[in-house]
């Protein structure tokens, strides 16, 4: 025969299930909060990365019109290479294609780097709704 529990045991032991619960409500409720914070940081992310992306194709846009503008200089200068004005044309049209050119891989390395800390977030994101699910 097996002697039932005291009324201090049962009281230990209900104490014991509600410092548990509220243990598992306190953990539920920090991931909860920590998971809105990451979403909310994700979409401001997808926003930056959206913005960047826009600025990234005018970016390209004028570094492909600057070396049309340096092929088109540079083929005049061809035409009559003793001609200083047209020499500096080219020089210049020349300078403005490669500092184009340098914005966008600028542009594009920040994108990257956008996408990069997106990529960590959702990572996150799944690790913290996977402790969720478990802990429901």
């Amino acid at each position: 025969m097996t002697a039932l529990p005291t009324l201090a045991q049962s009281q230990e032991l209900h104490h014991k299930d509600s410092v548990a619960l509220f243990k598992k409500q306190e953990e539920k409720k920090k991931l909860e909060e920590k998971l809105d914070t990451d979403r909310k940081q994700l979409a401001e992310l997808q926003q930056s990365l959206d913005t960047k992306n826009t600025e990234t194709k005018k970016l390209q846009q004028q570094a492909d019109k600057s070396a049309s503008d340096y092929h088109s200089a540079a083929t005049k200068l061809k035409d009559d290479a003793t001609s200083k004005k047209r020499s500096k044309r080219a020089h210049s049209a020349a300078q403005q294609a490669k500092d184009d050119a340098k914005k966008v891989r600028k542009s594009q390395g920040e994108a990257d780097d956008i996408e990069k800390k997106m990529k960590k977030v959702k990572k996150r994101i799944g690790k913290d709704e996977k402790r969720l699910k478990k802990i429901k």
